[in-house]
């Protein structure tokens, strides 16, 4: 039983918002973020916590990456959860600046009775000063901060790296991360690296919110199509899966990706000279799912020589094992033992292991494939919910 109010403090869009960040925004909106925060949220309204929302939205900077200086907040009501997303001057450093957090927190706190936690999305350092200035305050007040990346992998513009602000980031999660009560994390692995105490931390890898779709009829399919969505930088093997799938023969074969990134034009230009290859547009969210669905093999080529793997747990593994498509991966240092009865596994690197991999699971019988799709759905759906993801980091806090 949840003994303990909580206030949620992130980064999320809240839903009023969301179309004018959508339009003022130049680059791209941190949606994986978003979406795990959402899911979390609806994770604590699932069982039942007396919650309230504050936001502090991830945008980027005026005016290179957003049209307008100002960014405006105010009230917001989700699923009869009151919040509120913070205002702020949007210039570089100066909007990490906003004491509205701090106003908000301790009015939170003295029209709230009984046990308090302030629950921290991310090693936002912002979020992280303002957590722990309430801290020092209110010695009572609970802090759990759930951290999805290592600081030394968040993304960062190349001014703060160059003025060495990035440095100075990290310098202080590291100083300042056990001064929190308890954890959630991504990946086990994160525990030696952040030197937290094995009694205070939960593993949540992922949340699965999704809407559950009927599965598509493939038995009868002729086609063979492998389909890649994500994002398509060196570092995650797209470049290595094209090049292995181009050394597939067969005319039933079918590379479809989908993301952006800095191989785009990479992946084009191999489109030209094998037609079984297709680069997609940009979909909506329901499109994606129809087209993972459609798939015979969804894919992740990333490997283990990215120490990143370690530390981070893939969010489009959960979304591929909830497509009912059989999902082709790499044995990923961060993947707990429980989903490996429902992947297939390329077993060492390599452009050949890659090409031998997805011919070795399209050959199976489209029954094999079907049973075994369905069975990961099932796990992913039953186990990795909202609402029993999120009981483990009530456990946690309520522990601690």
């Amino acid at each position: 039983m949840n003994e303990f109010n909580i206030l949620f403090l992130g980064c999320f869009y809240p839903h009023y918002c969301l179309e004018d960040i959508l339009t003022n925004t130049k680059g791209k909106c941190q949606f994986a973020a978003d979406k795990l925060q959402w899911a979390l949220i609806d994770g604590f309204i699932q069982n039942e916590v007396n919650l309230e929302l504050l936001s502090f939205p991830v945008i980027s900077t005026y005016p290179v990456g957003y049209k307008k200086i100002y960014f405006r907040g105010g009230n917001f009501v989700y699923k009869d959860i009151k919040g509120y997303c913070a205002s702020f001057l949007n210039l570089p450093f100066i909007k990490f600046f906003c004491d509205d957090l701090s106003a908000k927190i301790k009015k939170w706190y003295f029209s709230t009775s009984g046990k308090k936690c302030l629950f921290v999305y991310s090693l936002q350092v912002n979020l992280m000063r303002v957590a722990l200035k309430m801290k020092k305050k209110f010695p009572d007040l609970h802090l759990c901060i759930i951290i999805p990346d290592l600081p030394e992998y968040m993304g960062c513009s190349k001014f703060y790296k160059f003025i060495g602000a990035r440095k100075v980031e990290i310098d202080f999660i590291y100083n300042n991360i056990n001064k929190f009560d308890s954890f959630v994390l991504l990946s086990k692995h994160m525990v030696d690296k952040l030197n937290i105490q094995h009694s205070r931390y939960t593993v949540v890898e992922g949340i699965f919110s999704g809407e559950i779709k009927l599965p598509i009829n493939k038995l009868e399919q002729k086609e063979k199509v492998i389909l890649y969505t994500g994002n398509i930088n060196r570092k995650y093997g797209i470049k290595e899966l094209v090049d292995a799938f181009m050394q597939i023969p067969g005319l039933e074969y079918r590379l479809w990706i989908r993301g952006d990134g800095e191989l785009m034009k990479y992946v084009i230009e191999k489109s030209r000279v094998d037609m079984r290859i297709k680069y997609l547009a940009k979909v909506t969210q329901d499109e994606l799912v129809l087209l993972q669905q459609k798939a015979t093999l969804l894919i992740n080529p990333i490997s283990n020589k990215e120490e990143i793997t370690k530390y981070f747990f893939p969010s489009k593994t959960m979304d591929y094992l909830a497509s009912g498509t059989p999902t082709l991966m790499y044995r990923l240092e961060c993947l707990p033992q429980e989903y490996t009865d429902y992947l297939y596994f390329i077993p060492n690197g390599g452009i050949d292991a890659i090409k031998e991999a997805i011919i070795k699971v399209c050959e199976k019988s489209p029954i094999e494939l079907e049973i075994l799709a369905k069975s990961a759905a099932d796990f992913i759906i039953k186990y990795k919910n909202p609402r029993l993801q999120v009981l483990k980091i009530l456990n946690v806090i309520n522990s601690n």
